[in-house]
């Protein structure tokens, strides 16, 4: 409910997709980056629970903190990811200066 219809693509899908068009340069995986961050969100947010629940609601406050905690096992565990890729365009080799 937090990121409806969302499906996304695994690290090998992302570079296949890039094949013949671009090059990987190179490839950064900041999961526990992300971890640290969404650690810091939910400890923010449980601290001003109060103040979040008379503006949003009670549900949508425990639906956060779910999703935050849910996230941060995931970068834990290293079942999620975050990656960071850096591409170069391949030139065609057809294309010609003159």
């Amino acid at each position: 409910e937090i990121v409806p219809a969302s499906d996304l693509p695994r690290q090998a899908d992302s570079v296949r997709g890039c094949e013949h068009l671009f090059e990987l340069t190179r490839l950064r995986n900041d999961r526990t980056h992300d971890e640290r961050t969404l650690r810091d969100w939910r400890r923010r947010g449980r601290a001003n629970t109060v103040a979040a629940t008379d503006l949003v609601g009670e549900d949508v406050v425990k639906k956060y903190d779910m999703y935050l905690s849910l996230f941060m096992i995931g970068f834990h565990t290293a079942t999620m990811n975050l990656s960071r890729f850096a591409f170069k365009r391949i030139d065609s080799p057809n294309r010609s200066g003159s």
